[in-house]
């Protein structure tokens, strides 16, 4: 029973070095592995942040919340109906 237990514990011994061996390999691909170096980590926030505000402002833009009251606002009767043409926008590109 001895034997049997001692050749388990060596089979198992066998698997845990593999699998660090393995997990050693995989450390250096991993996000965040050197904890000392937090440079990266906060770089990918801010850019992750400027993105993130990109798009709330291009959903705005695309909701017409940015041009004033909706798309109607764009060819406001005060200004002439020329806020478009200021815009780059024409009757066959609004279409």
């Amino acid at each position: 029973a001895l034997t049997v237990k001692r050749e388990d514990l060596e089979g198992t011994q066998k698997e845990l070095d593999a699998a660090l061996a393995y997990f050693d390999k995989l450390k250096p691909s991993c996000v965040g592995a050197d904890a000392s170096d937090s440079s990266g980590f906060d770089e990918r926030t801010k850019r992750r942040e400027s993105e993130i505000a990109a798009l709330k402002e291009a959903l705005e833009i695309l909701n017409g919340e940015a041009l004033g009251s909706g798309p109607q606002s764009m060819y406001s009767s005060v200004d002439g109906g020329n806020r478009g043409l200021e815009l780059g926008i024409t009757a066959n590109s609004a279409a």
